[in-house]
């Protein structure tokens, strides 16, 4: 993984502090969350991805969905700005 100059990536712990509770429930462990990761956004890449995580992601309507209306780009063109 590589840091682009101009991106911007914020972290945040949990304290304990109502401020930064989680407000959402998690659908699954890690491994289901990689598995729509390269379902919804690694495209032909996906089947580079580990044979466990292909296919697995379940529903991702609602990802195709945010990528149209947002406009996103597909994942080669982060491979080509970014090398």
């Amino acid at each position: 993984i590589y840091s682009a100059l101009s991106s911007q990536v914020a972290h945040m712990w949990r304290t304990g502090d109502s401020r930064t509770a989680a407000r959402y429930r998690s659908s699954g462990g890690k491994t289901s969350n990689f598995a729509r990761v390269v379902d919804a956004w690694f495209g032909p890449f996906a089947e580079l991805a580990p044979q466990h995580l292909r296919g697995r992601g379940g529903d991702i309507s609602e990802y195709r969905a945010i990528q149209e209306r947002l406009q996103c780009k597909p994942f080669v063109h982060f491979l080509h700005r970014f090398r």
